[in-house]
């Protein structure tokens, strides 16, 4: 069993999931509206990203 190919592909699977999360983060806060995105992410990242 090697050992070293799991890992390698445990840690691939790992960063593409984090890949992906972070893409799809970023499009919520784009395309969402201000009080979905309040709602998800906390009013002070909102007022940074989105000055009234």
């Amino acid at each position: 069993m090697d050992v070293g190919r799991d890992v390698r592909l445990f840690l691939a699977g790992f960063a593409a999931m984090m890949v992906t999360a972070t893409l799809a983060a970023v499009y919520t806060v784009l395309h969402a509206p201000p009080q979905r995105v309040a709602g998800l992410a906390g009013s002070d990242i909102v007022c940074i990203l989105r000055p009234r």
